[in-house]
C-alpha cells in the first residue's frame, strides 16, 4: 500500500470513528436526560457537551491511536453516567464492582487522567480511584492514589510560589459529599501549594495511628526560609473530620503560610482537634470542634480543641464545645481570636502562654480564660458567662495588659493568683467587675498632717505603680507643703508639713 493511500485510509477510519462516537454520545445524552427528568433532576447538558468537545479535540489530533479513540469514547459515556450517579440515580453502570457500585473504567490511564478534570475545576474524585463513598470499606489506598495524582507535576505548568513551593494550580481533592473510612493520614508534603480539600467526610478506622491526624500538611523540619514556611495556600473547607476517638486529631498544619480551614466540623480527637505548628497566617473560620457530641454522656476529656504553636494565626467565628479539657491554647505570639465561643463542659476556655495575643468579641461560656502570660495581652468586648478571668502569670511582672469593655456574669469575675509588679495595665469599663486598674478615693480631715489610703478593695493588682493627688484646703489661705508616699502594696500616704483642714483626693494606678 502506498503512503498516500495509507494516509487516506486513516482519514476514512477517523471520520467513521468520529461519526460512531458522536452518535453514541448523543444516545447516552438522550438516555441520561430521560432518566434524570423521570426523577425530577435537572440535567446539565454542558457536562456531556464538554466530553464531546474533548473527544473531538483528541480525534482530530494527528497522534490519536485506535486504543485512545476507544478510551475517549468510553470515557464520554462514563462522564454522563457519573453525572447521573452523583444524584443517586444509578442506571446502566459502565461496570460493577463486587458491591454493585459503578466503578471507574480506567483509573490508572494517563489519557483518562488528562481528561478527568470533571467540570473544568481540576477536581480529583476519590471514587474514580476506587474509594468507597459509603464509608463501609477502607479507602486509604484510593486516597494515596488521589494525592499522587494531585501532586503530579507532569501535567502542570512549572510555576513556583515562594522558596520553590510548587504551584499546583488550584487542584482540588473533592470528596463530593462522600463519607470515607481511612486508616492512614492524607499527607500533603512540604513544598506544595495552591491546593484544596473539600466537601465530604473523613473518618478514622479502628487501626488509624493514635499519634497522627486525618489530614497532615507540611513538615516542621523543612527549610522554610525567613518565614519558616514550606507550603502555601492550602485550603480545607466543607468537611467533617471524625477522629473516632482513635486518631490524635483532625488537622495538623506545619510550617505553612496562608492556609485556610473552614467551614469544618472536627470531632472525636484524642489530643488536638486542629493543630497549627509554626508557619504564619493560618486562618481557621466558621468551624466547630468537639471531642464528644453535646448529646454524649457528660465526660470531661483531656484534649485541646485548637492549639496554635506559632505566630500570626487567626481563629474567627469558631465554636469549641463538649468535652475538651481546653478550647484554645495560644503558645505563639501575635495571634488573634475573634468571635470564638467556648463551652467545653466547664473546662478551660482559653489558655494564653505568649505575648501580644488578642481576643475580640469572644464568649467564654462556663469555662474560664487563663492568662499564664498576661503581658501585652488584650481582651475586649467579650462575654464571660458564669466564669472568670484568671491571671496566673508564670513571671513576677506584667507589662501591658488591656481588659476593657467586657461583660462579666459571675460573682468572682477576676481572680489574680500571685503578686506582680505591674505597668501599663488598662482594666476598665467592664460590666459587673468591681475591680479596676485605676481607682480614686478621697479623705477629709481636720488638724491632720497625714492622710492614709488603702486601695486593696478596688484595685485589680495588689501594687500601685503610680498615683496622683489633689488637695482642697480650708486653712484660711495658709499653705502647707505636701508630698505623696507609696508604701508598697496598695497603700499610700499624703503627708503635709503641718496640720491642715483639708480633703485629699488620690487616684492610684496599677
Amino acid at each position: 500500500i502506498t503512503r498516500k493511500k495509507k494516509k487516506k485510509l486513516i482519514m476514512i477510519l477517523l471520520v467513521v470513528g468520529f461519526v460512531v462516537l458522536t452518535n453514541n454520545i448523543q444516545l447516552v445524552e438522550a438516555k441520561a436526560t430521560t432518566t434524570l427528568h423521570s426523577h425530577s433532576v435537572v440535567y446539565d447538558k454542558d457536562l456531556a457537551a464538554k466530553a464531546r468537545r474533548d473527544a473531538i479535540h483528541k480525534l482530530i489530533s494527528p497522534s490519536i491511536t485506535v486504543d485512545e479513540a476507544k478510551t475517549i469514547h468510553k470515557h464520554a459515556i462514563f462522564e454522563v453516567e457519573r453525572h447521573a450517579n452523583s444524584h443517586g440515580h444509578f442506571f446502566s453502570p459502565t461496570t460493577n464492582g463486587a458491591d454493585g457500585r459503578p466503578q471507574p473504567l480506567y483509573p490508572s490511564s494517563s489519557l483518562f487522567s488528562s481528561l478527568s478534570d470533571n467540570s473544568g475545576d481540576h477536581d480529583v474524585n476519590p471514587v474514580e480511584f476506587g474509594a468507597d463513598p459509603s464509608g463501609t470499606k477502607d479507602s486509604t489506598a484510593a486516597f494515596q492514589a488521589c494525592v499522587a495524582e494531585m501532586l503530579n507535576k507532569t501535567n502542570k505548568a512549572n510555576v513556583s510560589m515562594a522558596i520553590s513551593i510548587f504551584d499546583l494550580g488550584g487542584v482540588t481533592l473533592n470528596l463530593h459529599g462522600g463519607e470515607y473510612l481511612v486508616s492512614e493520614p492524607i499527607v500533603i508534603p512540604a513544598y506544595y501549594g495552591n491546593l484544596h480539600i473539600v466537601q465530604g467526610t473523613l473518618r478514622a478506622s479502628a487501626s488509624f495511628p493514635s499519634g497522627r491526624y486525618l489530614i497532615e500538611v507540611g513538615d516542621s523540619t523543612c527549610d522554610g526560609g525567613s518565614q519558616a514556611s514550606c507550603n502555601e495556600f492550602v485550603n480545607i473547607r466543607d468537611v467533617l473530620l471524625d477522629a473516632s476517638h482513635v486518631a490524635a486529631g483532625g488537622i495538623q498544619i506545619e510550617s505553612t503560610m496562608g492556609a485556610t480551614i473552614g467551614p469544618a466540623f472536627v470531632t472525636g480527637y484524642l489530643s488536638i482537634g486542629i493543630h497549627i505548628q509554626g508557619g504564619h497566617e493560618t486562618m481557621i473560620s466558621n468551624s466547630w470542634l468537639a471531642e464528644y457530641y453535646w448529646s454524649s454522656t457528660s465526660k470531661q476529656g483531656t484534649s485541646v480543641g485548637i492549639q496554635l504553636d506559632g505566630n500570626d494565626h487567626y481563629v474567627t467565628n469558631t465554636i469549641l464545645f463538649d468535652w475538651s479539657s481546653v478550647g484554645v491554647v495560644m503558645n505563639g505570639a501575635a495571634n488573634i481570636l475573634t468571635g470564638v465561643h467556648t463551652w467545653n463542659g466547664g473546662g478551660i476556655g482559653v489558655i494564653n502562654n505568649a505575648q501580644r495575643n488578642r481576643m475580640i468579641g469572644c464568649y467564654l461560656d462556663y469555662n474560664y480564660l487563663e492568662l499564664k502570660c498576661a503581658s501585652q495581652f488584650t481582651i475586649t468586648n467579650s462575654f464571660f458567662l458564669s466564669t472568670r478571668l484568671v491571671v496566673n502569670d508564670t513571671s513576677s511582672s506584667i507589662d501591658g495588659l488591656i481588659v476593657t469593655g467586657n461583660t462579666f456574669a459571675d460573682s468572682t469575675p477576676i481572680e489574680v493568683l500571685g503578686n506582680y509588679t505591674v505597668s501599663h495595665v488598662d482594666f476598665r469599663d467592664n460590666l459587673n467587675a468591681p475591680l479596676s486598674s485605676k481607682a480614686t478615693k478621697s479623705l477629709a480631715q481636720t488638724s491632720a498632717s497625714s492622710f492614709a489610703f488603702d486601695f486593696s478593695d478596688v484595685l485589680l493588682f495588689k501594687s500601685i505603680s503610680r498615683a496622683t493627688y489633689t488637695v482642697t484646703s480650708s486653712n484660711g489661705g495658709a499653705f502647707q507643703p505636701s508630698f505623696l508616699e507609696l508604701n508598697g502594696g496598695t497603700s499610700c500616704i499624703v503627708q503635709f508639713q503641718g496640720p491642715v483642714n483639708a480633703t485629699v483626693f488620690v487616684t492610684a494606678f496599677n
